[in-house]
Order: structure tokens, then C-alpha cells, then sequence
């Protein structure tokens, strides 16, 4: 089987070195630090027209980290994974899991459009959103860590001042769910058209075999002659 070709870019040379390797099996991968030398590594590789460009999001847009830099960051998510495991802990802890929304959303009439609205979403919980077939995952408003000694304040606060952003996310939401099931609809229409020229051209193939090949005529059996008596 033919692989396709992709192409990775990451300001980090120890995550181009790590995904390459992991992703070799599957793919033809061509990485580098810019577009053009990804581009430049997947042709010398004998690779094409990448079929997907796969892009560190966080990307610096100068020059990358220095090593001293680049510990001082691996530092710190070190620190924030823990938090972080610490606060789902918690959320667990208290029964808040992301099982109880996908469960609401079992619970919706068939076909019905949602999405999930959450302050506490991961990218984790982002796969498992579309996986539920979700249209979308709208993060509600934060107010971070400038929330003072009332937190309901600042979440209040928070949501007055993200309301437009929340309103244009449930918009487009809609226009997402509307076109899946607009095209939906349209796929099941083909697919009921297609089924029925295939029915149809079974029946004319059926007709034109017995124009061209007509069954045979069997000449009738004579009568068995009378026995003299």
C-alpha cells in the first residue's frame, strides 16, 4: 500500500526527530523547522504534494527558543501537568466528567444539533467532543486569575464581556449543523437515486438478455401412439 505524504512543521528538533520516527510506519513524512524545508525534505525523501500539513500550533513567529528557554518551558509545563492533573483529579473526585455531558447528549431526540459549553475543556475533551459528533466545542468566558476575592463577580463580568464572541461561535455552530445536515440529506437522496439506477439497469439488462437471447422454444412432444388391442 502506497503512503501518502505529509508534512511537519515544529520549531522544536527533538519533536520533528520524535514524530518522524512515530509516524514513519503510516506515512511519508517530510519535517523541518519552515514550510520549505519540510516541502524540501519530503521531496528528497521521494514524496509528492502533501496531503496534510501538520503545524505546531504554538509556533514562534521569530526565531525559536534558546536551549536555556526551551528547559525553562519544559519546566514549567512539567508544573502545569501536574496542576492540571491535580484539578481533574478534583473535578472526578466531585462527579464532574465529561461522561455526564456526553450522557445529556445520548439523551437528545435523534439527529438533533449540539454543542458542548464548557470553561474546564481540554484538547483532549475537544477529540472526545467530535467523537460524540458534536458541532463544536464553545469555551465559555474565563476571567483567569485577576478575579479578585468574588469569583461569581468575575465569572459574571466574564460572560458580559464575551458575549459577542459566544454568539458569533453559536452562529456558526448552527450554520455547521445545518450544512451537515443539509448535505445529509443530500447524500441520502444520491444515494436513494443511485440505488435506483442501479435497479434499473438490472431490469433493462434483464430485458435486453431476453430481446437478444429469447428462451428456448422446445418443440412439443408427440403424442404417445394408442396400443392395438
Amino acid at each position: 500500500m502506497t503512503r501518502k505524504s505529509i508534512c511537519l512543521i515544529d520549531d522544536d528538533p527533538a519533536e520533528l526527530t520524535r514524530f518522524h520516527a512515530a509516524l514513519e510506519k503510516w506515512f511519508l513524512v517530510g519535517a523541518g523547522l519552515t514550510i520549505r524545508d519540510a516541502l524540501k525534505d519530503l521531496q528528497e525523501r521521494g514524496g509528492r504534494r502533501p496531503a496534510l500539513f501538520l503545524i505546531d500550533l504554538y509556533h514562534p513567529e521569530g526565531a525559536g527558543p534558546t536551549p536555556e528557554q526551551r528547559s525553562e518551558l519544559h519546566a514549567a509545563r512539567r508544573r502545569f501537568l501536574d496542576a492540571h492533573m491535580q484539578f481533574r483529579a478534583l473535578l472526578s473526585k466531585h462527579g464532574q466528567t465529561t461522561i455526564g455531558g456526553i450522557n445529556l447528549a445520548l439523551d437528545l431526540p435523534r439527529g438533533a444539533p449540539f454543542a458542548f459549553f464548557t470553561r474546564k475543556g481540554t484538547l483532549d475533551d475537544l477529540v472526545d467532543t467530535y467523537d460524540s459528533l458534536a458541532v463544536a466545542l464553545i469555551k465559555k468566558p474565563d476571567p483567569g486569575t485577576q478575579f479578585g476575592s468574588n469569583l461569581d463577580d468575575a465569572y459574571d463580568r466574564a460572560a458580559r464581556d464575551g458575549a459577542a464572541r459566544i454568539a458569533n461561535e453559536i452562529e456558526r455552530a448552527i450554520r455547521q449543523a445545518s450544512w451537515a445536515k443539509k448535505h445529509a440529506l443530500a447524500l441520502g437522496r444520491l444515494e436513494g437515486i443511485a440505488i435506483g439506477v442501479v435497479a434499473s439497469l438490472i431490469a433493462a439488462g434483464i430485458a435486453w438478455r431476453f430481446d437478444f437471447f429469447p428462451p428456448r422454444q422446445t418443440a412439443p412432444r408427440p403424442a404417445p401412439a394408442a396400443k392395438a388391442h
